[in-house]
């Protein structure tokens, strides 16, 4: 070793103090450094968010064996072992598949193009059932069920250490097998229109309950916090002619909104003409009857006045009608002192006004 050591340095290694002190307590110096290494795994550092599990001769420890975050001082490996777990943090897996690829590439995600290989559950079509549908043979007769593809990320958090670490063997395997369970369990019963269109919110905090149930059943110290079902569509190959069916049945929908609300306002304008309507002739009712009324109560009036003086009222009323009768036609003063008074009551249509007063008289020629 000293000549290797030489000829690799090009100098006498083997002769300088350095070498053969080492070569001196060679003896003493390994067993030191396994002994610092051996001392150096007597203490263990826990991550914040994380909790460590202390293990003993293989087996849990009896006290202390669930250890939080900091420095914590353990007897040296093999006696301690630390199994470190992110408790606090939110873990998530995918019960169907998990799309693949960049994530610029999965910004958009469409029906009609696959994401990766993907996997279809069994979901129920409550079609209804028409008597023509009835009829039909079992070949020609709609299945009561569907395929759908889904990709449902199920988040949870550890609350339980020990039972998640000791009571199952791999539990992130099993709770994501009793999570498919579930997932495969309620797809079989709910209808493929109510989850592709308002049921999802229910849907969801449904599978919550039932994996959580589930879970603690098999006690594994997990606490489910969401189910997504965002990403629910129909197989690719028939994902056309389900938008098909969809547009038409929205559609017929926004056809039948159109009708109500065409019915709602024909109505509204004939509820509202024939109340105009009947306020009108009520409006005319009133004023025939009142009108009614004041004749027959002035005409009652007027007999007393009439006992009291007949030629007087008589000569009035006269005097009256004829200030109305004669108060638009032109009238005529003729000043005569030769001839007695002649009242002259003219019945054709008079000239207009306009006619004799824009007419303008010439002046008269001075005489010579």
């Amino acid at each position: 070793a000293a000549q290797a050591i030489d000829y690799q340095f090009g100098f006498k290694v083997s002769e300088t103090w350095f070498y053969r002190f080492f070569e001196r307590a060679l003896l003493w110096l390994v067993p030191l450094q396994v002994l610092l290494l051996i001392l150096s795994t007597a203490a263990v550092v826990i991550e914040p968010g994380e909790q460590g599990l202390l293990e003993r001769f293989g087996k849990p420890a009896t006290e202390g064996r669930v250890l939080g975050p900091g420095a914590h001082f353990k007897f040296p490996w093999p006696v301690d072992k630390v199994y470190r777990f992110r408790t606090e943090q939110i873990q998530s897996f995918d019960v169907g598949f998990s799309p693949e690829g960049p994530a610029e590439q999965q910004r958009f995600v469409l029906w009609t193009v696959a994401h990766t290989k993907e996997e279809n559950f069994l979901v129920a079509n409550r079609e209804p059932v028409s008597l023509q549908s009835t009829n039909e043979s079992a070949a020609k007769r709609t299945p009561p069920v569907s395929l759908i593809t889904v990709s449902i990320p199920v988040q949870f958090q550890i609350t339980n250490l020990v039972n998640w670490a000791y009571i199952n063997e791999d539990a992130p395997s099993l709770l994501q097998d009793l999570a498919t369970r579930e997932v495969v369990r309620y797809l079989a019963g709910a209808d493929l229109n109510e989850l592709m269109s308002h049921g999802r919110l229910q849907a969801s905090q449904e599978l919550v309950g039932n994996i959580q149930a589930a879970s603690d059943q098999r006690q594994l110290g997990a606490l489910i916090i969401s189910v997504g079902l965002q990403d629910l569509h129909p197989p690719v190959k028939v994902a056309e002619d389900y938008e098909k069916v969809v547009g038409a049945s929205q559609q017929r929908e926004a056809k039948i909104l159109a009708a109500r609300a065409e019915e709602i306002r024909t109505n509204a304008l004939a509820e509202a003409h024939a109340a105009s309507v009947v306020n009108a002739a009520e409006g005319e009712r009133a004023a025939r009857e009142k009108g009614a009324i004041a004749r027959a109560g002035l005409f009652t009036n007027q007999i007393p006045a009439f006992a009291a003086a007949p030629s007087v009222y008589a000569q009035r009323s006269y005097l009256q009608t004829l200030a109305r009768a004669t108060a638009n036609p032109r009238k005529y003063v003729l000043l005569t002192t030769n001839t007695q008074d002649v009242i002259v009551f003219d019945l054709q249509d008079s000239i207009a006004r306009g006619i004799l007063e824009n007419v303008t008289v010439p002046a008269p020629k001075p005489t010579k």
